[in-house]
């Protein structure tokens, strides 16, 4: 074949029509297999995310409470995944109203390489009570995997006489892997602060603060004196 014919658009539509219907094959063929193995991953992980919280809680039948939702805000999104209230029930007493344990907080700060996956445990009044860094992803062996050994996770469990500070002190950063500690150790304190504010507020589902009792009564007293002002002006 001569130059002149390879380089018309009829013989370079030749070349590229196979190579073009070979990569839809494929891109068809990896989207087949992703629609089968994203679910199967999913359900994987959701079950490691469960066994661990169990763990936390040290309660085999502690689960996320999937009807209450906290919303995460804009300024601490690209840390805290989500926020959630953690319920045990009684597998032989279905009807009874799940009994609130406390909050699970998932985390993804940026290590030294890349996002850090963990896992911190409050109790009903926003105490730390457990971390589990579920993955370190790629740090550094014998460095900035360090952050998910017991001994470091155990650091930031609260008692009555300690508490965690606000930011990160030298007692929660390790020698030789600042840069993943710090953000972990400081991505557990955010979520404690933050998680401060929801239990502080009364918030509830969607965000809307729970109304207490006082300030039911107040309104209703409220909306009494208005009605009452009304039927003296009408008189």
């Amino acid at each position: 074949m001569s130059k002149n014919n390879q380089s018309t658009p009829v013989y370079i539509i030749k070349i590229m029509y196979p190579l073009v219907v070979i990569c839809a094959i494929i891109a068809l063929l990896v989207a087949a297999v992703n629609s089968v193995t994203a679910p199967v991953i999913e359900g994987r992980a959701e079950a490691e995310r469960n066994a661990a919280i169990q763990a936390l809680f040290a309660n085999e039948n502690a689960a996320i409470d999937g009807e209450t939702t906290f919303e995460v805000p804009a300024e601490h999104a690209k840390v805290i995944d989500k926020i959630s209230k953690v319920v045990i029930s009684d597998p032989e007493n279905p009807d009874l109203a799940p009994e609130h344990i406390g909050y699970c907080i998932q985390l993804s700060p940026n290590g030294f390489k890349g996002a850090v996956d963990l896992l911190a445990a409050f109790d009903p009044n926003g105490r730390v009570i457990g971390v589990d860094v579920t993955a370190t992803n790629d740090e550094t062996k014998g460095f900035g995997t360090k952050v998910n050994e017991p001994e470091y996770e155990s650091k930031f469990v609260e008692t009555e006489e300690k508490t965690l500070p606000e930011t990160v002190t030298n007692d929660y950063i390790i020698s030789g892997a600042t840069k993943t500690s710090k953000p972990v150790a400081q991505s557990i304190m955010t979520a404690k602060t933050v998680l401060s504010g929801i239990i502080s507020q009364g918030l509830v589902e969607g965000g809307v603060a729970e109304e207490t009792d006082a300030e039911a009564n107040a309104e209703a007293d409220a909306e009494a004196e208005n009605e009452n002002e009304g039927q003296e002006v009408a008189e």
